[in-house]
């Protein structure tokens, strides 16, 4: 989506009061523009609309808007390719045991995918597959964002699987992701902005200096998920809840 095209469609919400969508868009057209200066004004704009202080919460998101028309954006996203194609893959626990398969898919930059299917049919199995957590048994996969002789080490730092349960983690949410931040080379004042617009966009702003312990389940996958968008990794294979709380559902998210 063109720049112009993210401002037409946040001003449109924004005139229509749906302010919660479009401070949500805007966040997540700040971050495609790489600018640190409009990181500082978004995460302004982030104090007043938690404030409840709408009058300088439009004024900032326009004085936002107005920069981002002359920021020419790094590194266009094209959605739609290919980042990922399973070929007829296989995967078999023994004889007589579980297989899945053949599977014959592709993963295009951008997308959102679930799996659907009941309890023991191999929707984690494909997960970890293609987080290649597990080896496959036949087939084999192409991933389009990696050169051919990459290594599984590389290839491994590329992806993310985010199962049932996350780890137990110590300290607040923020000094969490400054650490994942700091891991894939985000220092000083760019490591500090990222973390907060990203604790902005996860809807975690009020609870940015809570111990990890003091989250919710949804919130805590939340916050490991939602920084995979912009921590350069490539793809992020999760499990994030559904509407009812109870059970979670199965995705596949493609990032570049």
């Amino acid at each position: 989506m063109s720049v112009t095209q993210q401002i037409a469609d946040i001003n449109y919400l924004f005139s229509a009061n749906d302010y919660d969508f479009g401070f949500r868009k805007l966040l997540d057209a700040v971050l495609d523009t790489e600018s640190l200066a409009l990181y500082q004004k978004a995460i302004t704009l982030t104090d007043y609309k938690y404030a409840n202080k709408t009058e300088q919460f439009l004024t900032t998101a326009n004085e936002i808007l107005a920069e981002m028309a002359s920021i020419p954006m790094p590194n266009p996203k094209l959605m739609g390719q290919t980042i990922l194609t399973a070929n007829q893959i296989t995967k078999s626990y023994g004889v007589g045991k579980f297989k899945l398969g053949p599977v014959q898919l592709n993963i295009e930059r951008g997308g959102v995918y679930g799996l659907v299917g009941e309890n023991g049919n191999g929707k984690t199995t494909l997960l970890r597959l293609l987080a290649s957590d597990l080896a496959l048994t036949e087939g084999n996969f192409v991933y389009s964002f990696l050169p051919p002789d990459a290594s599984q080490y590389t290839l491994r730092t590329e992806l993310v699987y985010i199962g049932h349960r996350s780890p137990k983690r110590y300290g607040s949410v923020k000094d969490n992701l400054k650490m994942v931040a700091t891991h894939y080379g985000y220092t000083g004042q760019h490591n500090e902005l990222i973390v907060l617009m990203m604790i902005a966009r996860m809807g975690l702003w009020p609870f940015k200096n809570l111990n990890w312990a003091d989250l919710g389940t949804g919130d805590s996958h939340q916050a490991v998920a939602r920084p995979v968008d912009h921590f350069p990794l490539r793809a992020k294979i999760t499990r994030l809840h559904s509407r009812s709380k109870t059970r979670p559902c199965p995705c596949i998210a493609s990032t570049l």
